[in-house]
């Protein structure tokens, strides 16, 4: 009896490590390896994620394409990446989630061959939010936020479009980025 236990923890152990080892190997495609070359061919966000590293294994950088030269670079965990442009190729939001009470959104301003880089402030984004949509308040002001950005859309060269899921609750989110370093945030429902 004593050994048929010790068999079953033994491989109940060795499928839990396995599954962890394999993890990554489950992961989409898009989120391991992507590259997103903007619509006017100067610019390209990629990442690549190692599945032979640590956690903390993925790596995304905004290049130009006519040298190579790398403007941004971060390290993430393999969870949640999107990347959008929009279509004139001056803008670009990168959206990065590693957890599920973190979220990190930045702004690529590109212009003339160089690109400029603003952190979008997600507090803000949530403050807006709970101001707004009160039934998307956690009940325990303690207790983290849980939010996911579902969709991001450019509805012009200035204006992008975020669907998130906040404490459940289904929130839009319109960011106006015409002026530099100052988002203008507005839920509109």
């Amino acid at each position: 009896m004593q050994r048929a236990r010790l068999r079953t923890v033994t491989i109940v152990t060795s499928s839990f490590l396995a599954t962890i080892v394999c993890a990554h190997r489950l992961l989409p495609e898009t989120l391991v390896n992507s590259n997103r070359t903007s619509p006017d061919g100067k610019w390209k966000v990629a990442w690549h994620c190692d599945d032979k590293a640590s956690f903390d294994a993925c790596t995304i950088t905004l290049s130009r394409q006519t040298d190579g030269r790398v403007v941004f670079h971060h390290s993430t965990f393999p969870r949640y990446i999107r990347a959008v442009w929009n279509r004139n190729s001056t803008k670009y939001l990168l959206l990065d989630a590693p957890d599920n009470a973190n979220t990190f959104l930045w702004l690529f301003r590109t212009q003339n061959g160089d690109a400029v880089i603003e952190k979008v402030d997600y507090e803000a984004i949530s403050a807006e939010i709970e101001g707004s949509r009160p039934e998307a308040r956690a009940g325990d002001p303690h207790s983290p936020t849980r939010s996911g950005i579902e969709k991001i859309t450019w509805n012009s060269d200035s204006k992008v479009s975020l669907a998130i899921v906040y404490h459940n609750v289904a929130v839009s989110v319109r960011i106006d980025t015409s002026t530099p370093s100052r988002p203008r945030i507005r839920v509109v429902s």
